[in-house]
């Protein structure tokens, strides 16, 4: 139990390193948050209405334009070659009786016959 807490605390005095070093770059980046953020309170209820039709419109437009944009562009996807998926084929194993693919098995799960 002693051991755990040890390397709890190991971890704990880690990250407060880390952060404590990173607070150059971290502070700037902060305070711009707290300014935009500040910002957007003060124009939001000032300059738009308080009904949440526009929110909801807001968040349906959002909502849409993500799906269509995913659907469209899913994201990297590898392409497999003619001749990649040539020797995929030719690479499973049949079997001698039926011609169904069997892999590695030394039975064939679908006719039961030993290759």
């Amino acid at each position: 139990m002693i051991i755990q807490v040890d390397i709890l605390r190991m971890i704990a005095e880690f990250i407060g390193v880390v952060f404590y070093y990173s607070r150059a770059v971290l502070s700037p980046i902060g305070e711009v948050m707290k300014f935009w953020i500040e910002f957007l309170l003060q124009f939001f209820p000032q300059n738009i209405p308080a009904d949440y039709n526009f929110y909801i419109i807001i968040f349906v437009v959002l909502l849409i334009s993500g799906v269509i944009i995913n659907y469209h562009w899913p994201g990297e996807k590898k392409e497999v070659k003619e001749k990649e998926k040539k020797e995929m084929e030719v690479s499973a194993k049949k079997c001698k009786y039926c011609g169904k693919p069997i892999g590695d098995s030394e039975f064939c799960p679908y006719c039961g016959s030993k290759n």
